[in-house]
């Protein structure tokens, strides 16, 4: 997902439930997102729907896994 910023991940996934928190690795040399993004939720039954969901949906156009 090169280029999505916290907030469009959090457009994404904010009609699920309560997000507290988004995290989006960097490489520390290049700064460069590593390929994947932590989306941690303050339920887990909301965090189980996110992943029912949204596992194979469609971002920029890459399928995403939950």
């Amino acid at each position: 997902m090169k280029g999505v910023t916290e907030d469009e991940v959090r457009d994404y996934f904010k009609g699920y439930g309560t997000i507290d928190d988004i995290e989006i690795p960097r490489d520390h040399i290049t700064q460069r997102a590593k390929g994947y993004i932590l989306v941690e939720f303050s339920k887990a039954k909301e965090a189980k729907e996110a992943v029912d969901l949204l596992n194979g949906f469609e971002i920029e156009g890459k399928h995403i896994t939950v």
